[in-house]
């Protein structure tokens, strides 16, 4: 199943960081000040603040600050923090001016008498939610672990370095917690815990990297050198008075709620107020605190418009200008980047945006499109978190915002073409191209909708694989693209000359309007469809009109196999490469329900289970030599959904067992046993089943059966009658679908359906459907998307050189070196049957082919 990690926890050391903000500011000297009031600690503070809420994005924050001085420690060591100097007034002042401040801006303040803040966030780091713990204090390093993060400030008040665990046991070759046997040993002099005496930072690193514990270390002190035994020996109860000190409390008993702890934005005119009274004029120009994107404040939006300059974009021209541009940006956390005809443009932030326009014209003192790219080429893939429009377009490495998989996962769109709809969408009006991107809030949005696991860990990694498998494309072979395009030219003239001879005379067979004429007026054909310019003649029809006259199969024919010859063989022609290939085109937020769809050549389209399929299908062949083909199909997944979701016993009972769902479903509906089943009755159920999924109608199942509009009533009364899970679980998706306004897929995708609250019957009709469908076609399209991005990490550690090329429908396809077939077949039957757990086994048959 997926982990949807659906907060991210920024808790912070008020008193750490105020002290960092203080001196870094001009402590009691010549520090910052605001009509006679000190500011530079609080100023600091904010600073340091909001480079954190650009860096983590942040759900949830709160401010855990010191009480007293005397703590629990005191008790146990009275000279614990004993030495210290009281704190400036000029800082008390601000702390209080702080802890005022915080509750305006709907900062959630932590506090606990007895207590440190570093025990405060050392047990709101163990949570269970995604953690960062903001410091300046480097005993937070024994916090540090697989979801909780250290964000240490190392110089000045801006400058925060980030540790993981990971890069912790790198860098220091200790676990977080063995730091508190590392200060044990080596003491504190700034909080006054005194350690072994004579054992430095050196000798305590070597120590606890040996012996992993200060209790391992005194029970092997004979191993230890006789000079360092000695010392350690002299202090071997201050070392453990010591390590006492130097545990932050991780079980404190704090109340806490942790939604309580949420963070919206904008912060409010309250506190744009509460900025402009202590003159920080550069947080009033954080546009990124006042506005969201969607909803505008219009006391705020009032405040500022006394004092709004027009932002212009530094326009970058030379390559000289270009290199040092790159190299300033390119370790910066994240940054905004786009392109289009005119030129990239970049930013770092919601009001400070680059353009580097391409050359239109030999006048131009502009670069040239391909020197651009060449020099953003590191920028490009470097580790730089990008916010982009449309990654799939873009090429771009370590995507964070993908605009336009955030929009279509949040409103079901499917037509979203351009940055200027993704604004206009969130009533962002800013002269600027692409700096608008860091206000809309994304992934937060995302994260309240209950999506971003979805985003993070289905969409936006298939990206990458998208674009791998156009690049890879499909091959064709040419030679039997020639054959097979010849033979259906042959027919469509055979076809043509057969129907000139029934009707008595040569004519337009491609023209609706003389067909008809011929069909109708002439030959006499009777119909009842009649539209704007005479009698229809689409297939409807002339299925209908079938054996009235030996015309009208030979026009049929005449048209699949013409459509046929125009839309696949030379389709195809037009479309494959100068090396045999053809580069589809994969649209990942081109449908409502999550479904792939393609393009150039739709390979959603390639017919199936006909003669004339076969032939469109044998077209594709492997690239590789004594290579082939694995076909990977889920076997009736969408009603292997249907029975999990609905929770039929029934069903589930026979999903189990492997028997026949059809089968199963014929002996119920028809009252019969299995071995009494026929052909017939199989197809019945089938078409029962399938059209179950699909809310289908007594009407549509008797159009599909070929039977009266009762007798498919009756059908579908008896499979509810023998299926009553199935029908309470699908009249409940009308229901949700009716009280949210949209129906979702078990990972949450949502199908948004204002057409229920039409008045037009028919539309209500075809909403009524897709709330029902959506849980099970939605779903199927998840599952196999997760699939592809499983896969594709199992190919890329096990070193696989196999090529997936194509995702049709329900089936994975992968082009297979001769010596990677039977692994391959392993690892695409094992992530495609596991990638999710259902209440029935998923079931794949991967099937191998010299053609498609």
């Amino acid at each position: 199943m997926l982990k949807y990690f659906m907060k991210k926890l920024l808790f912070i050391d008020g008193n750490s960081l105020v002290n960092r903000a203080f001196y870094a500011f001009g402590g009691g000297g010549a520090h910052l000040s605001h009509n006679g009031n000190p500011t530079n600690a609080t100023y600091g503070f904010l600073n340091m603040l909001f480079k954190g809420i650009d860096e983590i994005k942040p759900t949830h924050i709160a401010v855990a600050f010191d009480v007293k001085r005397k703590t629990f420690r005191n008790e146990l060591y009275s000279e614990y923090k004993a030495h210290r100097k009281a704190t400036p007034e000029e800082l008390i002042v601000q702390l209080k001016d702080l802890k005022s401040l915080l509750p305006i801006m709907n900062i959630k303040i932590l506090e606990k008498e007895g207590f440190e803040a570093d025990d405060i966030l050392g047990t709101m780091s163990k949570c269970g939610h995604d953690t960062i713990l903001l410091t300046a204090d480097k005993d937070a390093f024994q916090l540090v672990s697989d979801t909780c993060h250290l964000y240490l400030t190392k110089t000045g008040v801006t400058n925060l370095d980030i540790w993981t665990k990971d890069r912790v046991l790198d860098e220091y070759k200790l676990a977080p917690e063995q730091f508190i046997d590392l200060k044990a040993l080596m003491g504190d002099t700034s909080d006054n815990i005194p350690g072994a005496k004579g054992i430095g930072e050196k000798t305590a690193l070597s120590l606890i990297q040996e012996f992993s514990s200060v209790e391992n270390l005194y029970d092997n002190l004979d191993k230890v050198k006789e000079s360092t035994r000695i010392k350690l020996e002299a202090s071997r109860e201050n070392v453990f008075v010591s390590k006492t000190l130097a545990t932050i409390d991780t079980n404190m008993d704090i109340k806490c709620d942790i939604d309580d702890c949420a963070i919206n934005f904008p912060l409010g005119v309250n506190v744009y107020h509460a900025f402009a009274e202590r003159g920080f004029k550069s947080l009033l120009n954080r546009k990124n605190l006042w506005q969201d994107g969607v909803q505008s404040m219009i006391g705020v939006q009032t405040e500022l418009a006394k004092s709004v300059i027009k932002i212009k974009p530094t326009i970058i021209k030379t390559s000289d200008e270009l290199e040092d541009f790159v190299k300033e940006i390119i370790n910066k956390k994240q940054i905004a980047l786009h392109s289009d005809s005119n030129g990239y443009y970049i930013a770092t932030d919601s009001v400070t945006e680059y353009q580097i326009p391409f050359r239109q014209t030999l006048l131009d003192d502009c670069m040239d499109m391909e020197e651009v790219v060449e020099f953003l080429k590191p920028l490009i893939v470097s580790n730089t978190e990008k916010l982009v429009f449309d990654s799939k377009s873009s090429f771009v490495k370590n995507v964070a915002v993908d605009a336009k998989i955030a929009r279509h996962l949040l409103t079901s769109q499917t037509n979203i073409k351009s940055l200027d709809e993704i604004f206009s969408w969130y009533k962002v009006t800013s002269n600027l191209k692409i700096a608008p991107l860091f206000e809309i809030g994304f992934l937060s949005r995302l994260e309240k909708n209950s999506l971003l696991g979805l985003y993070t860990d289905v969409e936006l990694p298939l990206v990458n694989i998208l674009c791998q498998m156009e690049q890879s494309g499909a091959k064709i072979d040419t030679e039997a693209l020639q054959s097979v395009g010849k033979e259906f030219e042959d027919e469509i003239a055979d076809l043509s000359e057969k129907i000139y001879d029934v009707a008595g005379e040569r004519f337009n067979i491609n023209s609706p309007k003389i067909l008809s004429d011929v069909l109708f007026k002439k030959l006499g054909l009777e119909t009842a469809t009649k539209t704007k310019t005479g009698y229809s003649t689409n297939e409807e029809v002339l299925n209908k009109l079938a054996g009235k006259h030996p015309i009208v199969s030979l026009v049929l024919r005449y048209r699949k196999i013409s459509k046929l010859l125009s839309t696949y063989v030379n389709g195809y022609k037009h479309l494959v490469d100068s090396h045999g290939f053809v580069h589809t085109t994969f649209h990942n937020t081109g449908t409502v329900t999550g479904r792939l769809s393609s393009s150039e050549p739709n390979l959603q389209n390639i017919p199936q289970r006909t003669k004339e399929a076969t032939k469109i299908r044998s077209l594709f062949i492997s690239r590789f030599e004594n290579g082939t083909l694995l076909c990977a199909d889920y076997s009736q997944i969408e009603l292997r959904i249907l029975a999990h979701l609905s929770g039929d016993d029934s069903m589930i009972s026979a999903f189990k067992s492997g028997r026949d769902i059809h089968t199963e479903t014929a002996c119920k509906i028809f009252g019969i046993s299995a071995k009494d089943v026929t052909a017939d009755n199989r197809r019945v159920s089938k078409a029962v089943n399938f059209g179950i999924v699909y809310g289908i109608s007594a009407f549509g199942l008797s159009q599909s059966l070929g039977i009266t509009s009762k007798e498919a009533s009756h059908f579908i009364e008896r499979y509810f009658a023998e299926f009553p899970k199935i029908k309470k679980f699908l009249d409940d998706c009308m229901t949700i679908a009716i009280t949210k306004g949209y129906a979702e897929t078990m990972m949450k995708r949502r199908r948004y359906l204002p057409e229920l609250a039409s008045k037009n019957h028919n539309v209500v009709g075809f909403a009524t459907r897709a709330a029902m469908n959506m849980p099970m076609q939605g779903s199927a399209a998840d599952i196999m998307k997760l699939a592809m991005v499983r896969i594709a990490e199992r190919m890329k550690k096990e070193k696989i050189k196999s090529l997936m090329i194509a995702q049709i429908h329900d089936e994975l396809v992968f082009d297979i070196i001769e010596k990677e077939v039977e692994e391959m077949k392993k690892i695409i039957k094992e992530e495609m049957e596991n990638v999710i757990e259902l209440r029935v086994p998923l079931q794949v048959d991967v099937t191998e082919k010299k053609t498609l």
